[in-house]
């Protein structure tokens, strides 16, 4: 009798081990998830903005939103995920330009980021308008160098604390002429929205004691 006792109590013993190994497993497998994901920085990619060509040979603008920031795009096409507009035509944008080749020439001595943040819903505010011109490193309209060359695509990245590979400057344009007015933004990757948004500034730079300071 005391054998059989004796057994039962071994085999609850081994059961009760087995359920409480397997408890182990299952937190110890969500914990690593928890930690996994803990390290992938939070929206990452919440907010997006490109610039292309269409099929049209018509400049877009592409703002998109991820889950959780939808707010973002109903403000700007009343569409929850994406808006994609139309980048109006730039009346003084040809290459020879003497403000256009300096944008791609000076950009980082006479035009550089100020590291003042802009809050996304300024942004959108001057998109909405539709008085802005935007420029990257892939532009038609630099004349500087070739399209998209290495040293005036670092120029814009360098403008970026994160590694964002096509930084997009915004530039005012007046509503009726469609000339270029005041450089205003420059657009990075990176940041708790997946972007990071800044006052450009159109002054000389002068580098004193390694920081930046306009004359």
């Amino acid at each position: 009798m005391q054998l059989n006792k004796l057994n039962k109590l071994n085999k609850l013993n081994n059961l009760n081990n087995k359920d409480i190994l397997k408890k182990l497993f299952i937190i110890l497998f969500i914990f690593s998830i928890f930690v996994v994901t803990s390290m992938i920085p939070a929206n990452s990619w919440a907010l997006r903005l490109e610039t292309k060509w269409n099929n049209d040979f018509k400049k877009e603008i592409q703002f998109s939103c991820a889950s959780g920031e939808e707010h973002y795009c109903i403000n700007y096409c009343n569409d929850p995920f994406i808006c994609t507009q139309i980048e109006d035509y730039c009346r003084n944008c040809a290459g020879t330009n003497i403000y256009i080749r300096n944008i791609f020439a000076e950009m980082g001595r006479t035009y550089w980021n100020t590291k003042k943040e802009v809050l996304v819903d300024e942004l959108i505010q001057l998109l909405r308008s539709g008085n802005f011109v935007t420029f990257n490193s892939q532009s038609v309209f630099n004349f500087v160098d070739r399209y998209d060359s290495m040293p005036i695509r670092m120029k814009f990245q360098r403008e970026c604390d994160f590694n964002t590979e096509y930084p997009t400057i915004i530039l005012e344009a007046e509503p009726i002429s469609r000339r270029l007015g005041k450089i205003r933004y420059i657009v990075c990757e990176g940041g708790d929205l997946g972007l990071q948004i800044y006052e450009m500034a159109d002054k000389p730079r002068v580098l004193v004691g390694g920081e930046g300071s306009s004359l």
